[in-house]
């Protein structure tokens, strides 16, 4: 517990409604008797003479004021211990974990007033459930996972998700035929691949490709002079360079 769990003073204190219309003197003392450490308990002895001394009051007025804070509901005192117990301490004190409600009863201990001691412990909040004997919250019962399986096309071994992958392969089928579709099914495979619709899509694209281009009938091996043309010969002069049919010199 930190040393301000065990001396917080309400920040309204004198805003209360049975302290605001009191005199400043008694003011003086509630509002002392909050600031000073009251222990964990908010119960403490408290020596009149030394603590008139200290708010600058005669032990009679002092006492005087005591009383009437008594009257009031706001503390309690044993006059024969001279212990006085704040009433509204456990308003603005919890003790909400394990270790600090020890250190509380610890505290209660030591209040020598019997009358006191009772009072403080009917008091004091109820101790906090430790996680051991907090009852565990049911847990809501988990949607079970249906794992998926693909189908399998029987005619060409394709992977199928959904009905509309169905008509996909239909529609490769009917455009590449059913043999170029085995092909392909059958090369995503030897490359460790699954043979998807979407795979199969980008394997006829490649195919198709690569061979158009060994097989494009506009490349002309040979010469690269064989290649150029009339307008291309005159481009070439023009520009300074080598015609091999009409040479001409550079003009650089």
């Amino acid at each position: 517990m930190s040393k301000r769990d065990i001396t917080v003073t309400p920040t309204n204190l004198l805003s209360w409604p049975r302290i605001a219309p009191m005199l400043p003197d008694l003011k003086l003392i509630i509002r002392e008797l909050w600031s000073m450490d009251m222990g964990c308990a908010g119960c403490a002895l408290v020596a009149l003479r030394p603590f008139a001394a200290i708010l600058g009051l005669s032990p009679e007025a002092l006492k005087s004021g005591i009383e009437i804070l008594e009257e009031k509901g706001l503390i309690v005192t044993d006059a024969n211990t001279g212990e006085i117990f704040l009433r509204d301490w456990f308003r603005f004190h919890r003790f909400n974990t394990g270790l600090a409600y020890s250190m509380l009863k610890k505290a209660t201990d030591k209040i020598e007033s019997a009358e006191l001691r009772t009072l403080v412990l009917s008091s004091m909040p109820a101790k906090p459930e430790s996680k051991e004997t907090a009852p565990a919250k049911a847990k809501a019962p988990q949607p079970q996972q249906h794992r998926h399986t693909d189908a399998v096309d029987e005619q060409t071994g394709a992977l199928l998700l959904d009905d509309a992958d169905k008509e996909r392969l239909a529609a490769l089928i009917a455009k590449h035929g059913l043999q170029l579709i085995r092909k392909a099914v059958d090369g995503i495979r030897n490359e460790g691949g699954r043979p998807f619709i979407s795979t199969i899509y980008s394997s006829l694209n490649e195919t198709r490709d690569r061979v158009g281009r060994e097989f494009d009938p506009t490349r002309v091996r040979g010469p690269a002079v064989q290649r150029i043309g009339c307008d291309d010969e005159i481009n070439y002069a023009a520009m300074g360079s080598i015609n091999p049919a009409n040479p001409v010199k550079s003009k650089f």
